[in-house]
């Protein structure tokens, strides 16, 4: 869908009622909304975030919203209800002409009659068009779909992600924008190329779930280290490592087996060279968000969102398969030819700013109808 551009000032109110603290797409949304100058933005989150007091300083510009401590919390949907006709109050008193759901709620879909029947387009970012496999979360995608049904304007980070949604028949092309996923983090400067004899510090980073694929890069490095490539994995993140620990422990990887918080996620990728997304499937990464904002390289499958948010051989490495043998050999392409490692880090960095959040607000005000 080709963007329409309006002048008028807009009052947007940005909504988020996740209880995990904003993640970091969401908290770099919301802070470029926050600064610009020529539209005024409003934040409406729950109180039970546990980055809640995060927002203070915001004043007036902040909106508490009670909603549940527990996940049985979710099924009380009357309050729904209610925290919609509390926030259509605030439309009207504050002028709001957009409102906009940084990332869906199992509530969403209720509060959005009450925020449009006050007056404003109700907007929402979908994030992904289906559920990913291995994902117990994903029980209530159904749930967060819904909210794509009543938005008047649907913001979609790839076009895989719009794609899927439209041919499942749960998107009308005619509500969709697509933008991207902009890069994430504090820009540093890349690592060069390890020196001769020292390893390639490989990093496979955030939550172990089937999708992510953990096993074929296990097999991948397996046929690797037999080959006698030196490479030094960690494996950062919550769940279940089942089969793969031991074999991760028989080849030395760094197994780091919990939650990780963003600042150490931070630092993660800091100490390495090279990201590992081997993804059997995917619709975009906020990893790689954050690995492309410390100008780190990417080495991924070609599923997905994925092939658009890393260009072959300018941001990173994509396998020509979705398997270990494919997925090593574009391993191998980085490190078999420092210059081309060098040359990914340096264009990383130099695309930064058309990726920016602050670019991705700015034509996302200009798409708002």
């Amino acid at each position: 869908m080709r963007m329409r551009v309006a002048s008028q000032t807009k009052t947007v109110l940005l909504i988020y009622l996740g209880r995990q603290g904003l993640f970091p797409f969401t908290s770099a949304i919301t802070r470029a909304f926050l600064q610009r100058a020529d539209h005024k933005a409003l934040l409406a989150v729950s109180r039970e975030n546990v980055d809640f007091a995060q927002f203070a300083d915001l004043g007036e510009r902040l909106i508490p919203v009670d909603t549940f401590r527990r996940g049985l919390g979710a099924l009380q949907f009357w309050r729904a209800r209610s925290i919609g006709r509390e926030l259509a109050q605030r439309v009207k008193q504050e002028g709001i002409t957009h409102v906009v759901t940084l990332m869906p709620h199992v509530w969403s879909w209720a509060i959005a009659p009450a925020l449009r029947a006050a007056g404003a387009r109700y907007c929402t970012i979908l994030h992904d068009a289906q559920r990913h496999p291995g994902d117990h979360r994903g029980l209530a995608h159904p749930l967060l779909m819904r909210d794509i049904a009543v938005a008047d304007q649907v913001f979609t980070l790839s076009d895989s992600v719009a794609r899927h949604a439209i041919e499942a028949g749960r998107l009308d092309p005619s509500r969709n924008v697509t933008l991207f996923h902009p890069v994430l983090g504090e820009p540093r400067s890349y690592l060069p190329p390890p020196a001769l004899g020292e390893p390639w510090r490989v990093l496979f980073l955030g939550r172990i779930m089937a999708y992510k694929g953990l096993p074929l890069l296990v097999a991948a490095l397996k046929r690797l280290n037999a080959q006698g490539r030196r490479i030094s994995l960690t494996v950062m993140g919550e769940g279940d490592l089942a089969a793969e620990q031991a074999e991760l422990t028989a080849m030395g990887a760094n197994i780091i087996n919990r939650w990780v918080g963003d600042e150490e996620m931070a630092k993660a990728l800091s100490l390495h060279h090279l990201l590992m997304l081997s993804h059997v499937e995917a619709s975009q990464s906020g990893i790689a968000a954050m690995a492309l904002g410390a100008a780190m390289p990417v080495v991924a499958t070609p599923v997905g969102g994925l092939r658009e948010q890393i260009e072959d051989g300018e941001t990173g490495v994509l396998a020509r398969a979705v398997d270990a043998t494919a997925f090593g050999d574009a391993l191998c392409r980085v490190m078999d030819d420092p210059e081309l490692y060098r040359y990914i880090g340096r264009t990383i960095a130099a695309r930064r700013d058309a990726h920016s959040s602050e670019r991705f607000v700015d034509l996302m005000i200009k798409a708002l109808d």
